[in-house]
């Protein structure tokens, strides 16, 4: 009220010095006495804002009144108005008529409660007939608008949608457009740019609300929503700033809330529009208000939009950044432009790089002129503006694949975070204010929305604040009876019971016996949820159920809790102790009943990227007029010393090599992966004969800058003019790698022919370049090999149980290696959570399984001379399935012993010529990734643990890291029938966690594990009870049909 008072008196300033500036003669009594006031109003604006902003206020002011007295001055007299003829007056008095009229229709409008009383209305004011014909078109939008407003308010909601559907139909007969293109629609629409986006809210609004409704009838709205969109898209060159951030906002209702799972909006498209609306975005955003920017960032959000363009990019964050100051007086909107511009984040970031460092600056400043916003508004916020703000700043500055962080933007883990002591100022402060009043409104029982409350506690204990103050009065609040019922939250889901569970979690070492209630409610809730939202079918997996994620996270929090209650002893209650440590049990044995089906519908995508690439390149090849054959006919068609036949390249390609052998191709496989018990090379092989290849099929890898490499090795053992195929799946970023192939340093190699051919909606793509013939191959100079792309550089190496690292000036890295061959976040808390002193008896074996460029390796042998003592100490092997990999490594660590080999398969001898027994290690060290592309993998994860389990000797270590949120546990539980006496593992345990990261610790039994126990019993169980579900389900479904 304050703020809302200090605005009205800063007006009545500039308007008393405006009139004050002019002549006194110029003035009339009524001015004049407003002028005199002027010192009046300027004293009470100082004691209200200050001096500096009263006399900002009179200069506004002043200079407003000498442009209107200059232009008084400049403007011709006033001639006689001619008086109307009879017939004007009568056209004057039909329009006033009629205005009264509409306005009196809109008052009945307004008054109505329901959509159908709205369209009630229409129908009387039509008086029988087409609304269409018979009302203006100002009136059917108003209307349209007041009945998306009201068709999900209150009483029958079957009735209310369809009211408005009619109501919607029938404005997208006076949009017209029904034409396939935008230059019909703009020729055939009727209403202008104000009237299309009020329509396109309004159309948003209620596809929305039917969606969440999931009412019948909503392929209805398609048609409407169709032509609306085509005429948009249109005339969105158009729209001014407000119709433009409208126009976004219902993008992104419609992607978002009524996303393409909807019936409504599922064959809606609004690609066009959107690609339209962001050109338009570049000359909107400088006349963006506060508003204005938070409709138009959130609708950016919620459409997960990447902007094309970088000027509108940087338009978008310039106008938040323009506008951060003012939003402090609107909390609404500053939570709403905080969530759009953290879930932007990752896109900015990305889209940013390579721009010079300037857009990096201006993401920068927003982030920190919004944090002082939210610094100053947090008294004025609302539980659920709070908690938002909380995870935006959280988002901005800790989260996600990328974060701003510390005026620039870095790269950071996959659930990278960190504590306030090594925030900007901005956010530490920010932190700190919001989560003070978050922590005052749960203790009043203002934070009832569960949801409201996890997002708040996950993003204050990502930030490092007291995470705990906010969960323990929140749920020890006696007002939150709707909240907290019987021991468990109501309305908690999963994953936000997983989320509040780390949060706890986070800073467990701060827990006291006076925490135990609150600790046993949540963990409580938390087995509430496992068993009541498990996955029951590799269907139904990770859909709003406990996901293996969620799992990940209840695991952690088991273990901190666990260790913590054990570890309290003063003021020990142990009745308080039984009952925690007695429901973590209870949660641990929910959560593995229901990890075996949780895991397997995680890891049922993990092959789709392989089989959709092989597709794209089958329908790449029925693409060309001769099939596979074409590939024999461009050999024949080179001939000379260009026929060298086919090579074949990339992991997992066997369908690629059988069908140009049966085309009868000579072919030639190269394999930069190891698979199976083949072997693995970092360069193409040269060809049989003199002669270079002539066709080549590329399977790209995941990694931009490992697919880089690839097209160009291939590119040195072919011949100009020669054919290359390749493919990949989108979710492992094949579409920006096929574009840039023939783009910058690898369009001088390559040279695209014909488009990108797509299968699987898109999920896997290939496409067909030819060989230039400006660049000759390198096979002829002499100088082939990764080794030729080598680059060394500079970097700090992690030791062995110490935080402080050791400098290396030549470590030589390769492209397309993890990490860009450095050792990243998760490698240096594993290496330096590891023992000091490795085993030192004569035949003391250490592995670091999937090396990489050799970070651990290298660590591993620094702990070795220092443990030795002039003997030989542990001997060191490093394993990796990457052929280039493997070449890093033993440049960088020589006195190791490397191996290729796809996980232990070619350990015994094979490609990997090792001598690695079972039974003969004494550490496995490893990073397993968890992740292929953009699918969930847990196939290294499950390789490394079945097999460590064989190889290590009887009380051998197996050390990995992990995210907090990867169950580990449950999955050496699943994966090798249990731990415990006379089991594969003995003892499973988390010997370090930061919240971000887990170092486990397991160590092998007497028994070795050679197969997983009762897996095939197993899963033909679990395939026979979803065969049953499935029936049941059929049947169930034929019979609601039928009585339908």
């Amino acid at each position: 009220a304050g703020d809302k008072w200090a605005r009205a008196l800063r007006k009545k300033v500039r308007a008393a010095a405006a009139l004050a500036a002019r002549p006194p003669a110029a003035l009339d009594a009524a001015q004049a006495a407003a002028a005199a006031r002027l010192p009046e109003l300027r004293a009470q604006l100082v004691q209200a804002v200050g001096e500096t902003e009263a006399a900002a206020a009179v200069e506004e002011g002043s200079e407003a009144g000498r442009a209107a007295q200059d232009k008084a001055d400049k403007a011709p007299p006033k001639q006689q108005v001619q008086k109307p003829r009879p017939k004007q007056l009568r056209e004057q008095q039909q329009q006033r008529h009629d205005g009264r009229a509409q306005a009196a229709l809109r008052r009945s409008i307004a008054a109505a409660a329901k959509a159908d009383d709205v369209l009630g209305v229409l129908k009387r004011a039509a008086g029988g007939g087409a609304l269409a014909a018979c009302l203006p078109v100002d009136t059917l939008v108003y209307a349209l608008n007041a009945a998306a407003k009201r068709s999900s308010a209150h009483g029958d909601l079957r009735a209310s949608f369809a009211a408005a559907v009619a109501i919607a139909t029938t404005v997208g007969a006076v949009v017209g457009g029904h034409g396939q293109d935008v230059h019909d629609a703009r020729d055939q629409c009727t209403l202008n740019a104000r009237q299309i986006t009020s329509s396109l809210w309004s159309m948003a609004t209620l596809a929305a609300a039917m969606a969440a409704a999931q009412a019948p009838g909503q392929g209805q709205l398609r048609a409407p929503l169709q032509a609306l969109l085509r005429a948009a898209t249109a005339e969105a060159a158009t729209f001014d700033a407000r119709g433009v951030a409208t126009a976004m906002w219902a993008v992104g209702k419609l992607t978002g809330d009524a996303g393409a799972d909807s019936s409504i909006s599922g064959a809606c498209s609004t690609a066009a529009l959107q690609a339209a609306l962001e050109a338009r975005l570049v000359k909107a955003a400088p006349q963006f208000n506060e508003r204005d920017v938070s409709t138009a960032l959130w609708g950016l959000a919620k459409a997960h939009s990447r902007p094309q363009c970088r000027h509108a990019r940087s338009a978008a964050l310039e106008a938040a950044l323009r506008c951060a100051r003012e939003l402090h007086y609107m909390p609404q909107e500053l939570s709403m432009t905080a969530w759009a511009t953290a879930s932007l984040a990752c896109d900015w970031t990305t889209v940013f790089a390579g721009d010079g460092g300037e857009g990096a600056g201006v993401a920068n400043a927003t982030a920190g002129a919004l944090e002082e916003a939210m610094r100053a508004c947090a008294p004025r916020m609302n539980p659920q503006a709070l908690a938002t703000c909380l995870w935006a700043v959280a988002r901005m500055r800790c989260g996600g694949a990328r974060a701003i962080e510390g005026g620039a933007l870095e790269h950071g883990g996959v659930d990278a975070g960190d504590t306030s002591s090594s925030l900007p100022a901005s956010a530490s402060a920010a932190a700190h204010a919001l989560l003070e009043h978050a922590a005052e409104r749960a203790r009043g029982g203002a934070f009832a929305n569960v949801r409201t409350l996890a997002m708040g506690a996950w993003g204050a204990a990502k930030l490092g604040v007291d995470a705990e103050a906010l969960l323990r009065a929140a749920i020890m609040c006696q007002h939150a009876r709707d909240t907290v019922h019987g021991g468990a939250l109501r309305g908690l889901s999963a994953a936000d019971a997983a989320d509040m569970a780390w949060a706890m979690s986070v800073r467990a070492d701060a827990l006291e016996w006076t925490d135990a209630p609150w600790v046993l409610a949540l963990i409580d809730a938390a087995r509430g949820t496992v068993v009541a939202a498990a996955p029951t079918s590799r269907s139904s997996g990770g859909s709003g159920g406990a996901d293996w994620q969620a799992l990940g996270r209840f695991e952690y929090a088991c273990w901190a809790v666990h260790m913590r209650m054990t570890a309290l002893s003063d003021g020990a209650d142990e009745a308080s102790r039984a009952r925690v440590l007695a429901s973590v049990f209870a949660l641990r044995d929910a959560m593995a009943s229901c990890a075996c089906v949780a895991l397997e519908a995680a890891q049922a995508g993990a092959s789709d990227g392989d089989d959709s690439a092989l597709a794209a390149l089958e329908a790449l090849a029925a693409r060309e007029r001769g099939g596979w054959g074409t590939l024999v006919e461009t050999g024949k068609d080179l001939g000379g010393e260009s026929d060298g036949g086919v090579l074949v390249a990339g992991r997992y390609a066997d369908a690629a090599e059988t069908a140009a052998t049966e085309a009868g191709a000579r072919v030639t496989r190269w394999r930069p992966y190891a698979e199976g018990a083949e072997g693995a090379t970092d360069w193409p092989p040269p060809p049989s004969s003199s002669a270079l290849y002539s066709v080549v099929v590329l399977r790209l890898p995941a990694a931009r800058d490992a697919a880089a490499m690839a097209l160009r090795a291939v590119a040195d053992v072919t011949s100009p003019g020669a054919t290359l195929w390749a493919c990949g799946a989108t979710a492992e970023g094949a579409g920006p790698m096929l574009t840039a192939a023939s783009e910058g340093e690898l369009g001088a190699l390559w040279k695209a022919r014909g488009g990108m051919v797509k299968v699987n909606a898109g999920m896997g793509l290939a496409a067909a370049f030819k060989r230039r013939k400006s660049k000759k191959a390198r096979l002829a100079d002499g100088d082939l090999g990764a080794a030729a792309y080598k680059e060394t550089i500079a970097m700090a190496l992690p030791r062995c149980g110490h935080e402080e690292e050791r400098a290396v000036a030549g470590w030589v890295t390769l492209p397309g290696l993890f990490a860009g061959g450095r050792a990243d976040d998760m490698t240096r808390f594993l290496v330096r959570n590891l023992p000091c002193s490795l085993p030192s008896h004569d035949e003391a074996r250490v592995l670091d399984f999937g090396c990489g460029s050799g970070a651990v390796a290298a660590a591993l042998c620094e702990a070795t001379r220092g443990d030795s003592e002039g003997g030989d100490g542990a001997k060191v092997y490093a394993l990796d399935a990457c052929a280039a990999a493997a070449s890093a490594c033993a440049l960088n660590v020589p006195q190791a012993t490397v191996l290729v080999s796809d996980g232990w398969k070619g350990v015994e001898g094979g490609s990997s010529g090792a001598a690695l027994s079972p039974g003969s290690l004494d550490w496995v060290v490893s990073n397993p990734p968890v992740h292929n592309g953009a699918h969930t993998d847990f196939s290294v994860a499950r390789e490394l643990v079945c097999g460590a389990a064989r190889y290590l000797r009887a009380g051998g270590k197996l050390f990995a890291v992990t995210q907090c949120y990867v169950p580990l546990g449950l999955m050496v539980c699943e994966w090798t029938g249990g731990v415990g006496t006379g089991r594969p593992f003995d003892f499973c345990k988390i010997r370090a966690s930061d919240g971000r990261f887990s170092v486990w610790e397991l160590t092998a039994g007497d028994t070795g594990c050679t197969e997983e126990p009762n897996r095939q019993a197993n899963k033909q169980k679990r395939q026979k009870e979803r065969a049953a579900k499935k029936e049941k389900k059929e049947k169930k479904e034929k019979k609601e049909k039928k009585e339908k």
